[in-house]
Order: structure tokens, then sequence, then C-alpha cells
């Protein structure tokens, strides 16, 4: 942090003497910046003349300054001479300059004579100025004290007069460690004297610098290949008033920014980039950054390079070319970023070299290829040479390198070249366990042997970070590999070699490398080596996998697999599915190409990237060409099975192509026949897994095609398209969607055609087992399977192979098309639809060539392609993927092919489905298809057609958009947003009228000229009963048009004059008929709108009507209006209940505006709606107003002053007898009742509820029952007793409910109202009752009583209201404790549960929400532990579906309708976590745990990460069965997530914490024995 510094002229002299003029300029050019908000500095040259730096322009302003420093002894008197000559040469180098500042570190000296303060010398330079027309201003001391006080020169007055080294020293320490870091980096290559320097003409880093999009530059390439050196150059080359400053990665090994600034003094990071805000070019360079994955904390670096960023400097990375990927996706997240690399030199240049320096080159190609290394290069020159060693091995060369570059074996004394090598080994090998670059010395190392290295460059020491490194990260690799070499040689005892070299990251990948090595060098020994290892049981498994992830990696094109291929063997071939389960976890890297096409930048920061790998290495067509050769030795059982369809699957969803891929897909073809064969098999691996199994197999068709067709052909031959075939799974599958038909529609297109024909026409053969039943369908209509009714839902492009085939074959498809087309729709109109509906008419297409075309034309055929009529799914989705890909083809071809595509389509269909589509290509793309649209303005239905197709548009995105149907819907609804889905057919014909796009004026005349011609040829013969065509021609023809002078429009200095069509009298008439038709049924729909938001309480909307909200009276008057009207038939929907609403929301909110007659006006409106819905038995609609005429009721009865009679005209009979009935007015009747009626009338409320119980019985046995007496009858009959009942004060304590069945207890207890204590005891007693009936499992339900479900669950849904809005908290928990005994795995109990999580959403009342939680929880472990057993089976097959499963899921708050971006939740506080480590230890035997607290910390849990840690490693740890049992769908994904979150914030934790440490792997090890991709890197990322 910055002091409190002073200004002393003392202080300064002596911190710059020697160079205090330099610093006084320096100081005069910040100061001069800072003034006149020059941020970015200002440019000057070398030596400038006259003045500092080239002039800025302020104003009309043209100003320079001079920096004049002059020693104490001298005086500005004394000086002025050398001031008015500064003024001259500006005047000459700067004819324009106006204005000059003089920055001099004295003070003017007052003028002696009396009453004068200016002296004499100021006046006569400043006059002498002004007489060329410059001012002339000074700046001295008192000046400068102003401008350093300011808070933003803070540093600068701390750099140049803090007497203690201050940010200076901060400065120098940090240029220091820049000087150390860049002075032991070679960039030359030395030899005998002779220096070779490897040029990179290509390398810009100006480029760089001045690019002001690009912050990151990184330097890649091979270790040792040259990248460090380039920095060097670079560092050299740059001016040197360019910030550059160098640093190592693991200098940022901290705990945290501060800790690593104070190493370079007592400032913070921030305040040493501050001093550079000035400087608009600065570079920071991060050397060798591949380290930050090894480091203990990543945090620092990336915070370092954040405040890099938001300080304007550009930032350079060097890095080997196999971290690059990783960190850019880790660190930088894929921002904008140049690269540079740094390559190999070639042989050619090798050989240059080695000619120029007159030495011999090795004979060993693999020496010559390590030589084009830069760093072994140089090391190869460093050491001695003779003829022998150019017969050399690799292994030769590698040890004779170690040995005179490490041990330096010349000089021997005391051993010192054994002690070199034992003290670098143990650096290097405490480094890597301790995540660290830099030694720190101890009083036991060897003191001497680190100065020898050091002395030799092999080590630096560091001073700030008082640590010795290696100066070349290549020394790192040479040493970690002699360390394990040396454990090879010396250990004969394989667990003591693992043991000596640790288990170390760096130390687990030198490993892998070092076999690598080995196979150069002894393959014999290591072949021993490694079989041995694999085949000791007591060996650690982590030491197995990297064996066979090491050799499985390998790019050799003999893969080093072959080493071990006999174990492969051994116990049933376990170590060959070990080898497969790592092949897909571990042998991969990242597809960076796919997520670049896949997303956006943006989108890729938050994204898991290891979602998204790709294959890599040669161990894949070793293990496949392994199972293919043993295919028939191997025992498949579905574990064996799904383990390799899983690596088959991530090869060929990578690779179509290959002999790979096709063993991939021969070996799916044998899994598949192996299934079929086996009842067990196919059982265990149906579904989703048999999907896995076949997408693979035509994944693979481009290889295996052959085979394939083979197999398709005699499905074909035979008609094998019953779904108990062999092979239906296949083919149903081939013909479902482009995904798993592209490969084989390109192998081989008339398989595929063929394979449809066979399975989508309607199959007459009759079933021996037909699966069931029914009436003709629409798919018998159309002559088409009807098994494909489910196949192809939801409808899409993406459905069917025929946009593949479309777009491999166009030819053949169009022709498969037609034809099937053809087909379907004569079976069309000669069915029931056609025939019984008269649904389907004639259209003609006439043809250029005079031919014309008849089709079967109807609004079904028209609306096909566009999913909004009701048609087989099958078609639809052809036509969808024919419009698809017409629309591609059009756009990207000449006009001739488009018309000649939309032509044959015309020409050979004879259906209008077709037709549509045509007409769909020709309003996307108009210009291309002008001659295809004469055509078709030809046929004049096609207008109509097309106008009925628009007003359809509206309902095309209808029920799409649900997660299980997103790659059809995504499609379907980017396909229905297209812009011109917002046009008809008929505004194209009259754009051609005035629209020219790039047409010259002639092209446009005989365009619009051919258009006319064909407009009154097609309308020439219509006559005038004929309106809609007429009005059509009106529409489309602009010479039938007028300019409305009336209705122009001024717009953007601009004036827009409409045109409108000039009709005749009579269209004219019809027009205005329909108009007033028109302004008529919706004259009152404000008011409609108005009265429905107000009953409905929907504030946003109805205030937006703000004459009713202030004079309700209003709303009266045009209510009368409405009623008075006669031809309220001719009204639409709205206004013919908006009488209803309007008197509901009067009487309910605004009776203080009514007098006595209007309120009684509104009752009686509202009674007599009631009433009717009595009489007429009207089945309720939304939005009729039943609602509101029922829920008034309450109101209307509490000011009822009369003795109740009995009769149907009173409000009271009317709510009884709606609350005896069922259907949807009784829950109107019930909500209404019980929502309401207890608060306003609590008295005439208990004699309807009374009432309720004691007739009910009888309404339900003489009522509702079949042939049973209407409801008025009933009424009439019970008149006395109602009459009594209504005028009785009855006790509703003593009421019987013995005689009610099950249905009417439950809508009994949905009459009561939780804010009444009174009605508790009614529950009390009823309760159990119906709970005994309703919460019994579904095995235990007596199959013979009539259920009503939809009663059922509203009664959950009013128990869940009850429940949790009951105000006293005792009664609530007493009600909890009768409920306890009768919870089950029943599906209510869910509803139940979730309905109460909606409830607190809504009201927010945690204690309540809480309070019932805790008591639930007992009982919810309860039915857990009546299922423990089953739970914990390792070799029972589990399925995920209703019941506990859902009760679990929803209690542990997974709740499945939480929107997928919600990070928290209000009730989910820090103390309420407690309830998920609770779940967790005592039912986290239950798989469902795992899914649910994983989901949890996904969604609103998302920020208890270290809460969540522990949650998920109890569940873990505990219950070992949860590694092998099937889990629920997403649990894997959901703490991949999770862990990946964690790992990335809490790494410092994970290495620091043992504890911790413990918790990660243990997850992370779960997940990799589950075969999760992410889990096994991010276990190696942590190791």
């Amino acid at each position: 942090m910055y002091q409190n510094v002073s200004i002393n002229w003392d202080v300064f002299n002596y911190k710059f003497s020697g160079n205090t003029r330099n610093a006084f300029e320096q100081l005069a050019y910040i100061l001069f910046c800072h003034e006149f908000d020059r941020p970015f500095g200002i440019f000057r040259y070398f030596n400038q003349t006259g003045i500092e730096t080239e002039m800025i322009q302020v104003d009309k302003d043209i100003i320079g300054f001079q920096a004049k420093y002059y020693d104490a002894n001298i005086t500005l008197s004394n000086r002025k001479a050398d001031l008015i000559a500064a003024i001259d040469k500006s005047r000459q180098s700067y004819p324009n300059i106006n204005r000059m500042l003089f920055y001099v570190n004295k003070e003017l000296a007052s003028s002696k004579k009396k009453g004068q303060h200016r002296p004499q010398y100021q006046t006569e330079i400043e006059n002498h100025g002004k007489q060329f027309g410059i001012n002339i201003e000074w700046r001295v001391k008192s000046n400068f004290e102003v401008s350093l006080f300011s808070p933003e020169m803070t540093h600068v007055r701390d750099f140049f007069f803090n007497p203690n080294e201050g940010i200076k020293g901060y400065l120098d320490h940090i240029q220091l460690h820049t000087k150390t870091i860049v002075g032991n980096i070679n960039s030359t290559i030395q030899n005998n004297g002779a220096f070779t320097k490897i040029e990179h003409d290509d390398f810009d880093l100006d480029s760089f610098i001045g690019d002001e999009y690009s912050k990151y530059l990184i330097i890649f390439g091979n270790g040792g290949s040259g990248k460090s050196g380039l920095i060097k150059d670079s560092f050299t080359n740059v001016p040197n008033e360019i910030p550059f400053f160098v640093f190592k990665a693991t200098d940022f090994e901290a705990v945290n920014i501060s800790e690593f600034s104070r190493k370079f003094g007592d400032y913070t990071f921030e305040d040493f980039l501050s001093m550079f805000n000035n400087d608009d070019k600065k570079i920071f360079v991060i050397d060798s950054v591949e380290k930050v994955f090894t480091m203990n904390n990543k945090d620092v670096l990336k915070d370092i390079i954040w405040l890099l960023v938001n300080h304007g400097w550009k930032i350079i990375f060097t890095i080997r070319t196999v971290y690059k990927d990783n960190f850019i996706n880790y660190v930088l997240r894929l921002s904008e970023y140049q690269e540079y690399e740094v390559k190999d030199i070639t042989i050619g240049q090798l050989e240059h070299i080695f000619s120029r320096h007159t030495i011999s080159l090795p004979i060993d190609n693999k020496i010559k290829i390590l030589l084009c290394n830069l760093f072994y290069l140089q090391v190869y020159m460093n050491t001695t040479h003779s003829q022998g060693e150019l017969n050399e091995t690799i292994e030769d060369f590698k040890e004779r390198i170690w040995n005179e570059k490490i041990k330096n074996i010349v000089n021997a004394k005391n051993n010192i070249h054994l002690r070199r090598e034992t003290a670098i080994c143990k650096m290097v090998f405490v480094n890597a366990n301790n995540g660290t670059s830099y030694y720190i010395l101890s009083k036991d190392d060897d003191h001497e042997a680190i100065s020898a290295l050091e002395n030799d460059e092999i080590i630096a020491f560091d001073s700030i970070f008082d640590g010795y490194y290696l100066t070349h990260d290549v020394y790192e690799e040479w040493v970690l590999k002699r360390v394990i070499q040396s454990a090879f040689t010396k250990n004969h005892r394989l667990i003591d070699f693992f043991c000596s070299i640790g288990n170390s990251l760096i130390m687990r990948k030198m490993f892998r490398l070092w076999i690598h090595d080995q196979i150069d060098m002894d393959v014999v020994r290591l072949s021993t080596f490694l079989n041995e290892a694999l085949d000791n049981d007591n060996l650690d498994s982590i030491w197995k996998d990297e064996i066979l992830i090491s050799l499985m990696n390998d790019e050799r094109q003999l893969n080093s697999l072959y080493l071990v291929e006999r174990m492969f063997n051994n116990d049933q071939f376990s170590l060959l599915m070990r080898a497969v389960f790592l092949l897909n976890t571990t042998c991969k890297v990242i597809n960076v190409q796919f997520l670049n096409a896949l997303l956006t930048q943006e989108e890729q920061k938050t994204f898991n990237v290891y979602r998204y790998t790709k294959p890599s290495g040669t161990g894949w067509a070793f293990i496949f060409k392994f199972i293919n050769d043993n295919f028939d030795r191997i025992t498949w059982d579905a574990k064996n099975i799904m383990t390799v369809t899983d690596s088959l699957s991530t090869w060929v969803s990578n690779h179509k192509t290959g002999i790979e891929t096709k063993h991939a897909g021969l070996i799916a073809l044998n899994f598949y026949d192996i299934i079929k064969s086996s009842n067990h098999l196919g059982y265990t691996l149906r579904d989703r897994k048999l999907k896995s199994i076949i997408s693979v197999i035509l994944g693979s068709a481009l290889e295996t095609h052959v085979e394939l067709t083979h197999i398709l052909q005699e499905v074909i031959d035979n008609q094998e398209n019953d779904h108990r075939s062999k092979y239906y799974d296949l083919s149903t599958q081939l013909l479902e969607g482009v995904v798993d038909s592209y490969a084989l529609c390109e192998a081989n297109p008339d398989i595929v055609i063929g394979l449809a024909k066979c399975f989508w026409k309607r199959n007459d053969k009759k079933s021996e087992f037909p699966r069931y039943n029914r009436r003709d369908s629409i798919e018998d209509a159309f002559d088409v399977n009807s098994d494909t009714e489910n196949d192809f839902y939801p409808t899409s492009a993406h459905h069917t192979p025929i946009f593949q085939l479309l777009r491999v074959s166009p030819q053949k498809a169009i022709e498969f098309i037609i034809d099937f087309f053809n087909h379907v729709t004569k079976s069309y109109s000669n069915s029931f639809l056609g025939k019984e509906y008269n649904e389907c008419s004639t259209i003609y297409i006439n043809l250029p060539n005079g031919k014309v075309i008849e089709q079967t034309a109807s609004s079904r055929l028209w609306l096909m392609h566009r999913g909004t009529s009701t048609a087989p799914n099958l078609l639809e989705s052809m036509l969808m993927a024919l419009e698809r890909w017409l629309l591609f083809f059009v756009k990207q071809v000449d006009r001739n092919q488009a018309e000649g595509a939309c032509y044959e389509l015309l020409s050979k269909s004879h259906t209008a489905a077709i037709t549509s589509v045509v007409v769909s290509a020709v309003i996307s793309y108009p210009e291309k298809l002008f001659e295809i649209a004469c055509i078709l303005l030809k046929t004049k239905e096609v207008f109509d057609f097309d106008v009925e197709r628009f007003v359809q548009e509206n309902h095309a995105n209808l029920f799409r958009g649900l997660p299980s149907n997103k790659l059809y819907d995504d499609e379907r609804i980017a396909s229905n947003n297209l812009d011109f889905r917002k046009k008809k057919f008929e505004d194209i014909i009259l754009e051609y009228q005035f629209q020219k796009h790039d047409l010259a004026e002639l092209e446009f005349s005989e365009r619009v000229k051919t258009l006319y011609q064909n407009i009154d040829i097609a309308f020439s013969d219509i006559t005038d009963e004929d309106t809609l065509s007429r009005f059509v021609l009106h529409r489309i023809d602009l010479r039938r048009m007028n300019f409305d002078t009336d209705a122009a429009i001024e717009k953007n200095g601009a004036t827009y004059i409409p045109l409108v069509s000039d009709l005749p009298d009579d269209l004219k008439e019809i027009s205005r008929i329909t108009k007033e038709q028109s302004d008529t049924l919706y004259k009152h729909t404000p008011l409609a709108i108005w009265a429905k938001a107000r009953f409905e309480n929907d504030v946003q909307s109805y205030y937006k009507y703000s004459n009713f909200e202030e004079n309700p009276l209003i709303a009266l008057e045009e209510m009368k209006e409405i009623l008075s009207e006669k031809n309220t038939s001719d009204y639409n929907y709205l206004t013919r209940s908006a009488p209803i609403y309007v008197s509901a929301v009067l009487v309910r909110d605004f009776p203080y505006v009514l007098t006595v007659d209007q309120r009684e006006n509104c009752e009686q409106l509202l009674t007599l709606y009631s009433k009717s819905t009595i009489q007429q038995q009207r089945n309720y609609q939304i939005g009729d107003g039943s609602e509101a005429a029922i829920a008034s009721l309450p109101i209307i009865i509490n000011g009822y002053k009369q003795s109740v009679q009995g009769t149907l005209d009173e409000p009271a009979v009317i709510l009884l007898a709606l609350l005896m009935d069922v259907g949807d007015l009784n829950k109107v009747a019930v909500k209404s009742f019980s929502s309401k009626a207890w608060e306003i009338c609590r008295s005439h409320t208990e004699q309807l509820f009374a009432a309720y119980i004691r007739l009910k019985p009888e309404y339900d046995l003489n009522v509702l029952v079949y042939n049973g007496i209407s409801p008025i009858k009933f009424l009439k009959k019970k008149r006395k007793i109602i009459k009594n009942i209504l005028n009785s004060t009855p006790s509703i304590n003593d009421l019987d409910f013995s005689k009610l069945n099950e249905n009417a207890l439950l809508t009994a207890c949905m009459l009561l109202s939780p804010s009444k204590e009174s009605t508790y005891a009614i529950l009390k007693q009823v309760g159990p009752v119906t709970w005994q009936y309703l919460f019994q499992e579904d095995h235990l339900r007596d199959r013979n009583v009539h259920r009503s479900y939809k009663l059922e669950s509203a009664y959950i849904d009013w128990l869940a209201k009850y429940i949790f809005n009951v105000p006293n908290a005792h009664i609530r928990l007493s009600l909890i404790k009768d409920f306890i005994p009768y919870i089950t795995s029943s599906d209510y109990m869910e509803q139940l549960l979730c309905e109460i999580t909606v409830l607190q959403d809504n009201v927010k009342q945690d204690e309540v929400f809480w309070d019932i939680w805790d008591k639930l929880y007992e009982p919810i472990v309860n039915l857990c532990e009546k299922q423990m057993e089953n739970d914990k089976s390792t070799t029972r097959e589990r399925y995920y579906g209703r019941g506990l499963d859902e009760i679990v899921t929803t209690y542990a708050l997974a709740f499945p309708w939480w929107n997928k971006d919600m990070r928290s939740w209000h009730t989910l506080k820090p103390h309420n976590t407690i309830f998920f480590k609770r779940l967790a230890t005592d039912i986290g035997y239950n798989p469902v745990i795992l899914y649910a607290v994983s989901r949890v910390l996904n969604t609103i849990g998302y920020n208890y990460i270290e809460e969540g840690l522990n949650w998920l490693f109890i569940t873990i740890k505990n219950n070992p069965h949860l590694k092998k049992i099937v889990l629920q769908v997403n649990t894997e994904y959901y703490i991949e997530e999770f862990m990946r979150r964690y790992t990335m914030q809490y790494e410092a934790d994970i290495k620091k914490y043992p504890e911790v440490r413990e918790k990660v792997i243990c997850i992370l090890s779960f997940l990799v024995d589950r075969g999760s991709t992410s889990g096994f890197m991010l276990r190696e990322s942590i190791a």
C-alpha cells in the first residue's frame, strides 16, 4: 500500500543521483500528461528538438513543453538565454505552436524593485514568446506539489520522493526478477565461439500489441523448441520505454495475491500496475504456463491475469503444445487470443547448422529427430564428440548427455558428479510432490553440489522467491524419467518400484512417457515388467490403469498394446473390459472444432468442455480389432456388451469411415444377433440400450453397407415388417430420423427407400395376435401403416430419413416422395374422409407446355407440411423434410436449377400436399422462382388455401418446446419462425409488380408484363358470383389499386401513401357489411377483457383499462347495453360472458358504488345464470362466466334477507345443488365454498354443509345413477328438508358421515376451510376414513370400487393447502400426527409433498414449511427402510418410476419443476442444510438420495458447495453398492457438474487439507468406476 510521502527535493536528488536530469524530465512528462488528460502518453522522437514530445492540441491551443533541471548553485536569471533559445528551437521546429510550458525545479525569484513582483527575466522570456504568438507558462515546485497530491498521482509521488525503497524499490525487484529469468535463457546455439540463431521472421509482436481485440498471445511448441528463447529476443528488441516483464507461472504459487506481492515489497500488485496506466503499450510474459495444472492454487494466476487485462496489459503465455487446448479452456475460456507456434527445426536446417559448425551428424535417425529440438541441439553442441559416438544409439546418447550435462563426470573430485545427480533428483522429486517449481534449501542439502549445478546453469536461484528453479522445463522431464529408470533398475520387487516413485500427478504422467521411451529402448524387459504388473493382485489398480492408458494412447502405427495382449485373455477377459472402459474415459481429447461449431465463445466460458471429446490414440484400433477377432471366445453378458457399446458409440459418432469403424459396426451387428437370440438379453438390453447398439450399426454403415444391405434386402423381400421380426428394431430406427439414417442413405439410398416402402405402407396381412382393435384411423385413410402413428411424434423434418435421402440422392428421393404421396392421396380421396365428409376437391395446374395436371386438394393436404391440420405424423414429417431441403436447395443453386426442381414436383404429383411445399419455396425465394409463381397463380384455389395456411401459422408452435422432444421441436420452432412465414402467396404476386431487386429497368418491365399476362389469363373466366376470386384479383393486381392520399402518413421525413383496392360497388358493399359485422362482434371486447381480468385478479391486465377502473359504473352501463341488444347470438365468446363477469366484479369489488337496485340487478343476473347451469345441465367451459357466477353466490347468500323456502330460485339452494352434483361446475362450487363462504357467511355455510351431509347420499342414489331423476326433480322432492335445514342452526360437529361414500367424503372434506378451527374437528373425524382409502398402495386397492381420480387429485391439493394454511401450529401438529399412520408409497403422497412445495414457493412461510417437513422426516425414513434390502441389491435390476422414488425425490427438494437456471430458493437457508446431511446419513442407501442431492446442488442448493461435498461423500462412502447399481437418469451428470465446480473453486483446499482431498477423490473415483470421462479427467487434474 502506498505511504503518505511528502515532497522533499533532497530525497529526489539522493534517489536519482547521477541521473537526476533524466528523472526530472520523466517527472515533467508525467505531470504534463496528467494535466492535459493524456492517459496513454504522447508520441516523441529520440532526441526530440525544442520540446520534449510532439505537440498536443487542446481546443485551439497547440501546446508543447520543456523540462529544465538546474543544480542548486544555478539561478533562473542566469539561464534566461537558455530558455529563450528553447523557445526559438520550438518555434523553428513547430511553427504552429502557440502555448509553451516550462517545467523547472526552481521557484522564480521575486523582483527586488519596490511594488513589482515579476522579475525582469521572466517578463523578457514571456515577451520573447509573445512576439512569435507563443504564450509562455511556468510549472515550478509549488505547481508540482498540487498535482502530485491528487489521489491518482500517489504512485508518482511515491516513486520519486519516497526516502525508502518505496514503489521504485518494488519496481526494481520485479525488474531484477525479470532480468534473472531472461538472463538464464539461451536464444542462440553456441559451439566453440560460433553462434547460430533460429530466426522467426513470421513472428509479428507489433501486430499483437496493436490488436485492440486480442489481449493474449499464446506461444506454443514442444518442450525445448525455443519458446523462451523467442521471449528473450523479444525482450531484447522491444524499446526500453515499453514496460516488459517476465514471470514464470510457478511464481504465482501463493495463498493469495497479497502473499505473492509481498515478495517484491510492501505494495500491492495493483499499485505496481497503476504505475503504467499512462502507457498504451505494455507487455507481461508468463513463461511455462502449463505449470498451472500442477500448482496448489491456480486462483492467484487467474486473478493476476484478470488484473493485467483490466489495466490494459498485453499478456504473452508460453506453453507446451500438449497443454495448450486445456489451458485455453481452463483459464482463458476461449477469449479472444492470438497464437504462434514455435516448431522444431527441420532435418534440412539441422544439417545446415552442423555443416556451419563443422560437426558431423550422428547416424541414428532417432537422435537426429531429437536434435531438431533446440534444447537437445544445444546440449549436444555443448558435449564432447568423437567419431565413435556418431554410431551411438539414442539410449547411449541420452546417457551421455546426462553424464556430461547433469553429472559433469569430467569433474569427479569428491564424487561431486554423483552428488550433483542426487541433489537434482531430490529437488525435482520434492517439487513434484509439493506442486511447486522453487526448491528451498535446507541445512541437510548438499550445498556444494547445488552450487555446481547453478554454475553450469542447470538451476538458477531466484532471490525474490528464495528458491532454486530449473532453467529449462526439459530438465524436469529428464530427472523424473531418470528417477523412474533408476527405480526400475534397482528394485527387483514390483511393489517396491511403485512405492519408490510415489503417485503424484506429474510422476504418473512421466511414468506413461517413460513407458513410451522404454518401448524404444528395451521392449523385451518392459513387456515382462508390464505383464507382471497387470497380473499382480496386490498392485494398486491406479498403476494398472496407467499402464493401459499409456499403451492405448500411444500413437505408433502398431499400437503398444501388443506387449500385453496375452493378458487380455485371462480372468474371462476382465482386463480387456477394463481396457475398454479406460479407452472410453481416458483416450480422448477435447473436440474443440465441434465445440466452436456448437457454442459461441461466450457460452463456452461456463460450459463443461469435457462433455464434448473425441477419441485419441491407436488403442481404439487395437481393441476393436482384438474384440472382432476374438468375439466368439468372449463371454458376453449385458454389462460387457454395454461397456463395449459405449466405446463403439464414441468412435462411430466421431469417425464414419475407416477400418476401426468397420470393426465397430461388425461387433455391434454381432451384439444385435446375440440379443435377438436370447430372451434374457433381449429383456435386459431393450429400449435405450438396444437403440445405442443399433446407432453404432447404422453409424458405421459407410463401412458395413454390404452386410447391412444383405440383411435389409431380406427384410424387404420377405416383407418382415411385423414388430416380432428379428430386424424390426433395426429397420424402424433406421427409418425414424436423420441422425441414424445418415450413413446408409449415403452408402445405399436404394435400400433405404425400399425399406421405407416396406414399412410405411399399410400392412394388410392379418396378424395372428393383433395389438389392438380400433375403428378406421387417420393412418388407415391414407393407407399408411398405423404402427407409425407414434414413431414420428413430434413431427419434424428431422424425423424420417427423407432429408438425408434428398441431400445425397435428390432425384431418387423426389421420385419416391411423389409416388408415395400420389398413392396416399388417392387412398385418402377414396376413404371415409373423402367420401363421407367430402373433404377433397380437384385443382388444375396449367403447365407452360399446355399440359394440365389434375391434383387432389383439401385443407388437410395443403396444411400437412405445416403440421397445422390433422394428418399422419409420417406424412407431415416427410413433407417437412421436403420443404426444408427445397428451401436449402433453392437458396444454393441458380435460377434454372431451382425452377427445374419445383417444376418436376408440380408436373409429376397429383396431390396438393406437394404443391403447397412448392408455394412455400416461392414465398421464400420469389426472385428465383418467378416462372413457378406464374404457373401457380393460374390456379386460383392456391390463393385461398394459402390464406388459410397463413391464418393457421399462429398455431404452428402450439405444444412445441418440451425438453423430451428438443431435437425435433427446436427444428420446427426455428422453421416456423422464418420470416417468410409471415407472408402470403398473394403478397409475393403484389411485390413482383413494384420491387425490382437486382433487375435492370428493362428486365423489370418485361417481368411485370409477363405477370400481368398470366394474371389476365388466370382470372379471365371468373363470374360475378365468384366474389372470393374477384377479391383476390383486386388484392394482387396493382392495376386495380389507387393511392389513398387521405390516409398518408409522415415518417422520418418521408410521406407514405397507402394503396387500396379499387373495388366495384358490389364488392365494396360486401366489404362494408363484413366490417360492420366485425365491429359489432368485437365492440365490447375491452369491457369483457377488463371484467375477466378483474375477476381473476390479473392486475397487470386490468390496469390497462383505466376508464373502467376509475369509474366502474361505465362498465355497468355498457353491460346493460349488451343485455339490451338482440343479436347476441352473433357475439364472440368473450362478449357473451361479459355481463356475468362485470356483475361479479361489481358485487365483489365495487359494492360501494352501486345503488340498492343496481346491486340487486347484478345479483339477480348472477343467480339466474347459476340457476341456468343446473336447469340446462350445461357443461363448464373456461371463460363462459360460470365460475364468476358461482363464486359470487356466497356474497349473494350473505345479503339474502328473506327466509329460505327451498326453491331453486334462491342462491343458497342453487349452491347446494351444485355442491351435490359432480363435474367441473361442482369443482367451482366447492372451491368457492371452502375459500369464501366460511369467511363471508359462517351461519349460512354451516347450514349448507349440514344440508350437503344430509342429502348427498340420497342425491347419489336418485340422481347420479343410470336413468336417475334430474337435479331439479330431486330438489323439489326434498324442498321441505332443505327449507328446514337452511332455516335452522345445525351443529356441524354432530353430523352423521357414515352414509357418505368415498367420493362424497372427499368432497365433504374439501368444503372445509383451514381458516376456521371448528372445521378441524370434522377433519379429525372423517380424515382417517378418507386417508385409509386414498393412500392405499396401488396393489392393495379394491378394483371394483369406482374411483374419480380427478376428485382424488383435487382432494390432495386441498389437503396440502389445509395443512399449510392452518393458522394454529398445535392443530397442524395434531393433524400431521393423525395423518402419519396412513402414509404409504402411494402416488398421492408424492403429489401432497409436491403441492406443499409449490405453496411454499408462492407464500414463503419458511417456519411452517420446515415444521411440516420435520414432522414427515421419520415417516419417509420408515418407508425407505422397508425397501432397504432391495435398494442395496446389486443383482436385482432397478427401475425408477412413481411411488417411493418420486416421494423421496420431492421430499429431498429435487423438485422436478425447478427452473433449469434456478440457483437458490428463498426457503433453503444455511441453517436448513443440515436436512441434506441427515438424508445422506440416514437413507443414503436409497439411490434416489444420491440423485436428489446432486440435483439440488445444481439447482436450489447451488451455492452450498462446501456442504454439498460432504453430503455426496457421506452418501457414496457409506454405500458402496451405489457404484454397481443402475442410478436414476442424470445422477452422474449432476455429480460431474458439481465436482467440476468444486475442483475449480477449491483447488487449494484439495491440496492443503487431506480430509478434503479424501472426499474429492472418493467422489471422483465413484464417477470413474461408473464410466465417467469427466470424473476421470477431474481426478487426473488433482491427483
